[in-house]
């Protein structure tokens, strides 16, 4: 019950945070999508479905920097990578985000 409570609180905290993060990102670098839901996806920190311009994320992001998150957001629908860079820099546009499941140590 308590560990449930747990999944319940992080999909919360990320329904309210996540989207407001994505249109943030959208606004500064056109990333093109017309709607946005969290999930508690077991493969994938987030998708992007294009023939209906959708997202879908993770609340498993919730666990990772906020650099790691925009990452992840730029990264899964195709963009500008130059916009990319304008907006998070370098970090952003090259960060590593074949660690899998588990980040690694110092992030």
């Amino acid at each position: 019950a308590i560990v449930e409570r747990g999944w319940e609180l992080m999909l919360t905290a990320a329904e309210e945070f996540l989207p407001r993060r994505l249109e943030e990102i959208s606004r500064k670098i056109g990333i093109p999508y017309a709607s946005c839901r969290i999930k508690r996806l077991k493969r994938a920190l987030g998708l992007y479905y294009p023939d209906e311009k959708r997202v879908v994320l993770s609340c498993h992001l919730m666990k990772y920097p906020l650099l790691k998150v925009d990452a992840v957001i730029t990264a899964i629908i195709p963009s500008n990578q130059e916009a990319v860079r304008h907006y998070g820099g370098d970090r952003i546009a090259e960060a590593d985000l074949n660690w899998g499941r588990t980040p690694p140590s110092g992030l």
